[in-house]
């Protein structure tokens, strides 16, 4: 930067020199220390190149290899915890006593806390109610809430229509050949719900279950009554499951799985549900070791587990179904969240437990 006065130009100019001067010295420090910088960057990459490349360069990128199939192994089984490793887990951390209350308003509410966050435990199996729990927190599905409000537990619910996802990504394997490929499906489904109401004795309940079978839309519909102390399961049916196809031939969900989403609509379909059975199971097909005395309150007490499905492959949401019968048949909100989820809270708390 120059400073100029009228009438003092050889003022200025020394004034110019002595600023310019300090200004430039810093800089070409800089300049040579960035050099440096650059040197060393240089030199270290070279060793590093000489490592991988030289006489022992094998066996260090298999220990490179090695580690980094290591940590995504540990990665892997971490996400990937079997439903006995995380019952033996939720023992010694104690997460498993809240769920053995004896009121059922707490037990609403842990059910409630468990769908909101995936990460707490819950007997219920995984495999059932993730699709609850993607559902839970959006509020175009506020409907789910209200069913359990009503006391109704939602276990299993599928949109129908036709869509395409990635099941599964890129990942590494512990065998050969340690990767595990993306996965994408193409597929269309059924609209189906599975859900559970205890105390199936009740005016209310009954009314429930004849609105529900006799409905006008002809959705299939299947309830078992467990109960487990007498080990005492009925099973009645409604417009036999995918009403009105024949059972065993209209799966749920029919389509296609590849490793390249391109190719999907050139595949053959095929039934992807396969693991589903025609028949409703029971209470301890949707417990994690099917040990239903992890919750005493279902174990201990008449439940009824209802499958609703329809018979074609047209977009449909059934929790809303389920909800409007629910208040034909005049089932009350008994149990409002607010109040469910302090309890739990509570009962959490009681135990020595934070969330």
């Amino acid at each position: 930067m120059v400073l100029q006065f009228p009438g003092r130009h050889s003022k200025a100019t020394a004034v110019t020199t002595t600023i310019v001067l300090p200004m430039v010295t810093p800089t070409a420090s800089g300049a040579a220390t960035g050099t440096h910088a650059v040197e060393k960057m240089t030199t270290y990459s070279k060793m590093i190149v000489d490592l991988a490349l030289g006489p022992d360069g094998v066996f260090w990128t298999l220990v490179l290899l090695y580690a980094t199939l290591s940590i995504s192994t540990f990665i892997q089984s971490r996400r990937h915890i079997s439903e006995k490793k995380e019952i033996k887990r939720a023992v010694e951390q104690n997460w498993d006593s809240p769920w053995m209350t004896k009121d059922w308003t707490t037990l609403y509410g842990l059910i409630a806390m468990a769908y909101e966050d995936e990460s707490m435990y819950t007997p219920l199996r995984r495999k059932y109610i993730r699709s609850i729990q993607q559902r839970w927190n959006s509020p175009k599905r506020s409907q789910l809430r209200m069913l359990l409000e009503k006391g109704i537990v939602p276990l299993f619910i599928q949109d129908g229509g036709i869509s395409t996802e990635q099941t599964c990504f890129w990942s590494w394997s512990t065998t050969f050949p340690f990767v595990k490929l993306s996965s994408f499906r193409q597929a269309k489904r059924r609209a189906c719900v599975e859900f559970l109401l205890p105390h199936p004795e009740r005016k209310h309940a009954r009314r429930f279950l004849e609105i529900l079978g006799h409905n006008k839309w002809r959705y299939g519909v299947q309830v078992r009554t467990c109960n487990q102390i007498h080990g005492r399961e009925i099973v009645r049916t409604w417009e036999e499951p995918a009403a009105p196809y024949e059972i065993g031939r209209f799966p749920l969900t029919v389509g296609a799985e590849a490793a390249i989403e391109s190719i999907l609509p050139i595949l053959p379909d095929k039934s992807l549900d396969t693991a589903r059975s025609d028949t409703i199971d029971g209470l301890e097909w949707y417990l994690k070791d099917m040990d239903t005395e992890n919750i005493p309150l279902m174990h201990y007490t008449d439940v009824c587990i209802f499958r609703v499905e329809a018979g074609h492959w047209a977009p449909a949401e059934l929790d809303s179904f389920v909800l409007g019968c629910a208040e034909k048949s005049g089932i009350q909100y008994r149990w409002p969240l607010d109040v469910t989820r302090r309890k739990a809270i509570r009962e959490l708390e009681r135990h020595g437990l934070t969330v």
